[in-house]
């Protein structure tokens, strides 16, 4: 009796188990499935900017929309008259009054400037979408006599040329092919600047070679007048296997032929085998010196930028070493009004030396010169560093600092920027340095430090 007793509690605990497991896996099921229902629903908001120029210029941010792979058309949600061409002839319209969809809001630029005799024939439009072209090109269909140039850029590099767009500067594109290589970015240049040589490309099988502008290798140093294509030169890699099975080949061929000598050619092709072996490992291409001087950037290698609360001026040299009253002379109409006020003059005497050269360009404008595009390449191609440059020959400095000390050996020198006529005009006030920003080393990073980076 009590052996059917504790087989019946023993059958009642196995069917308490298997309604809790079913339990527990239709819950699971029911919440997976939920959850895949939540996220096929979720709407996802992308967010994009563009410069729009004609001769007038616009900067424009606007969004998209997309669900279940679905996408609305881009609608613009702010607008910004850059230059003053833009300021005069959009002053009393509203451009996203009544259509703010991306397609008419640049159709509505294109024929305000149409109609107030600004000549054109194409309309440039930069932006970090990466689509755009193919949006224009579906939108179209009202055959203008003007065309639509779109230049995709990534959010930084677009940054980088809105002052040149601003100043109406002429840019050329330079393109980057590389046959099945990964990607690599389009750089936009201004004209007769040098285009920076991006990180070498890898493709699979293959060793890199150089790039090349028709059919030639392109020299990094020649200056850029008009937009190019530059495609890479690959070199198929023979690998130590081939070798191997060419080897293993001969040895079958040689041992079939001298049946009679078979002990001694079994002994001499195993000798030679060895040897051809060893020599294909040695012919091998050793990792370490192929990517010798370059940074991989699958080690993740993390990096911070910096840059100075002020920047670098170019100052012309014949100001130097001359009292304030010297340079009011030299400058009768081109010096601060506050050195003809007595309350300055209380404590600034006019036979001193401005001490700081902030003072000196600041009380002297005249003595801000301009930079030279060869000496702004020359500082731009310094590994670690980049420089923005202006009209007024003022620069921004830019630098990267890494995590781990060993990748400094990569940087160069970048605080030596006074023997190119530049001084550092920093004038910064009180406050802490605030909490750094880390990133991970990658291909974009590496273009615009100029730093020589690979994977493997």
């Amino acid at each position: 009796m009590k052996k059917i007793v504790k087989n019946k509690k023993i059958l009642i605990y196995a069917i308490t188990t298997l309604i809790l497991i079913s339990l527990i896996v239709g819950g699971i099921f029911f919440f997976s499935k939920d959850n895949e229902e939540k996220t096929q629903n979720k709407e996802t908001i992308n967010n994009y900017v563009a410069y729009v120029k004609i001769n007038p210029l616009i900067k424009i941010e606007y969004s998209q929309t997309c669900k279940n792979d679905t996408c609305n058309d881009p609608i613009v949600t702010k607008y910004e008259l850059v230059n003053d061409d833009a300021k005069d002839i959009y002053k009393d319209i509203d451009l996203i009054g009544t259509n703010n969809n991306l397609y008419d809001v640049i159709t509505l630029i294109s024929k305000t400037a149409e109609e107030n005799n600004i000549e054109f024939e194409n309309v440039e439009i930069y932006s970090n979408w990466d689509n755009l072209n193919n949006y224009i090109d579906n939108s179209n269909k009202d055959n203008y006599k003007w065309s639509y140039i779109v230049n995709v850029r990534d959010k930084e590099n677009l940054e980088d040329i809105s002052s040149s767009l601003e100043q109406n500067k002429v840019l050329y594109n330079v393109e980057f092919e590389t046959d099945g290589g990964n990607e690599i970015n389009t750089q936009t240049i201004e004209k007769g600047n040098l285009v920076k040589q991006p990180t070498t490309p890898t493709k699979k099988g293959y060793k890199f070679i150089e790039w090349q502008l028709n059919g030639e290798k392109f020299d990094f140093k020649q200056e850029i007048t008009s937009n190019i294509i530059l495609k890479a030169k690959w070199e198929k890699i023979e690998t130590s296997n081939n070798n191997s099975n060419k080897n293993e080949n001969n040895t079958n061929t040689n041992t079939t032929t001298n049946n009679q000598n078979n002990n001694e050619n079994t002994t001499n092709n195993s000798s030679n085998n060895n040897q051809n072996t060893n020599e294909s490992t040695n012919t091998t291409p050793n990792e370490e010196d192929t990517h010798k001087g370059f940074i991989n950037l699958n080690d993740n290698v993390q990096y911070y930028k910096g840059t100075s609360c002020g920047g670098y001026q170019a100052i012309k040299a014949s100001c130097f070493n001359k009292t304030y009253r010297e340079l009011m002379a030299e400058f009768p109409n081109n010096y601060s009004a506050e050195l003809d006020d007595p309350e300055t003059l209380e404590w600034l005497s006019l036979d001193e030396v401005p001490y700081e050269k902030s003072s000196l360009v600041g009380y002297f404008p005249g003595c801000k010169t301009t930079v030279s595009s060869s000496i702004q390449n020359t500082i731009n191609s310094t590994p670690g560093f980049y420089g923005e440059f202006r009209d007024n020959g003022f620069m921004k400095p830019n630098w990267i600092y890494f995590t781990d000390s060993k990748y400094n050996k990569f940087i160069g020198e970048t605080n030596n920027f006074e023997k190119y006529g530049l001084y550092d005009i920093t004038a910064c006030g009180g406050g802490g340095s605030g909490e750094l920003t880390y990133y991970t080393l990658d291909e974009n990073a590496c273009e615009k430090y100029n730093l020589s980076c690979d994977r493997w």
